[in-house]
């Protein structure tokens, strides 16, 4: 299943005409997550390949997101995957409230892909044993820069006002395992 993201009215793309997420959550608990961005990706900017290690501040150029919000209450988690291979997680008690890293398991296992079609590019991202159920609600975004340093924000659904992946109104995917 493919969920076409959407660009902020904020924030509207000069070269990228889609981003979407193929979400799968496995019985074994394993998240497989591919990202697609569509347009003229030869003038976007791809932070450099690096070890892939926990890093803060991904989100300040190319980067994709993944937010869970595990059952009615306020806390949730923040997953970030840059194409550079680094990653972050994060828990929260509330919106942009309380936090800390969140201890994973098994680091997310990164890759970026040119695709044979001319202006597709794919980051798949493996989670081993994430904290993750059945049930929980997602929200999945992007932040992608373009040459220049213009940036365009891509996510499910907009609350109203400035972007903000962290609200609540973001997180309207329900996980399904398969």
């Amino acid at each position: 299943m493919r969920l076409n993201l959407q660009c902020h009215s904020d924030t509207p793309s000069r070269v990228v005409t889609g981003v979407s997420v193929s979400p799968i959550l496995r019985r074994n608990k394993s998240v497989e997550l591919i990202f697609r961005v569509e347009g003229d990706v030869s003038t976007m900017v791809w932070p450099a390949l690096c070890n892939a290690e926990r890093t803060d501040g991904l989100w300040q150029t190319t980067c994709f997101e993944m937010f869970v919000l595990p059952g009615d209450g306020p806390s949730y988690q923040e997953y970030n995957f840059s194409p550079s291979s680094s990653w972050a997680a994060y828990q929260f008690t509330d919106h942009r409230d309380g936090m800390r890293q969140l201890n994973l398991p098994h680091p997310p296992d990164i890759e970026g892909l040119d695709i044979a079609e001319p202006g597709i590019w794919e980051l798949q991202v493996s989670l081993r044993n994430p904290p993750l159920t059945d049930g929980d609600r997602c929200g999945f975004s992007a932040v992608v820069e373009e040459e220049g340093g213009h940036k365009s924000y891509w996510a499910l659904a907009h609350p109203s006002g400035q972007p903000d992946f962290h609200h609540r109104d973001c997180f309207v995917h329900k996980l399904r395992a398969t």
